[in-house]
């Protein structure tokens, strides 16, 4: 990957070829590195390194920030270089939540874990997430998570509906920074079994 990065050529003319592994049959077609490279080159040459958004500068590149204005190769590959040192202790999943939390429950409960849980946005998944959910699936994560006795801590954006859904657990509103278009404060929800600071 990073001999990869190394090579790759930070262009629209590489950004319009990436575009075929945001296909729905890509992780089938193509291989992780390829994969891999297209995620992580999306993520610093897109607006707000939203993968389904357009390039940074436009498709014009007239504006003052240029496509490869957050591709720092270097640093990039520093910061892969330094995951790889903990890669033994890493274990990278893909696949449905509720049944990795039910084949790893013995274990959250013999480890004292706290576990965390990022499911998409319920209002603006999927605009932003290559997979996310619909409301069945925000409800059943909440009522199986909601009924395990190990620590958990679920975010969220704050929608009523969520509300809905884990009404009786401990929420918290927290500020977020994000730059989309501009710096503003956002909020997300922070839900679980246990005493949260605000």
């Amino acid at each position: 990957l990073c001999t990869r990065i190394e090579k790759v050529e930070v262009n629209l003319e590489t950004w319009g070829d990436f575009r075929k592994y945001l296909a729905p049959d890509a992780l089938r077609k193509f291989n992780i590195i390829d994969l891999g490279l297209a995620g992580l080159f999306f993520n610093r040459t897109n607006f707000s390194g939203i993968i389904a958004a357009g390039p940074i500068g436009g498709m014009s590149q007239e504006s003052d920030y240029k496509l490869d204005c957050r591709f720092n190769k270097l640093r990039i590959i520093e910061q892969i270089q330094n995951i790889a040192t903990i890669k033994p202790k890493l274990n990278v999943v893909h696949g449905d939540a509720i049944s990795f939390l039910s084949r790893k429950e013995r274990f959250f409960v013999d480890e004292h874990c706290l576990v965390y849980l990022d499911p998409p946005y319920y209002k603006q998944g999927p605009k932003l997430y290559r997979y996310n959910y619909i409301h069945e699936q925000h409800k059943a994560l909440a009522e199986f998570i909601s009924k395990k006795a190990y620590p958990w801590i679920v975010s969220y954006d704050p929608h009523p509906k969520i509300k809905e859904l884990f009404f009786g657990q401990k929420m918290t509103k927290i500020s977020v920074d994000y730059v989309i278009k501009e710096s503003r404060k956002a909020s997300e929800l922070l839900i679980s079994n246990i005493n949260l600071c605000n």
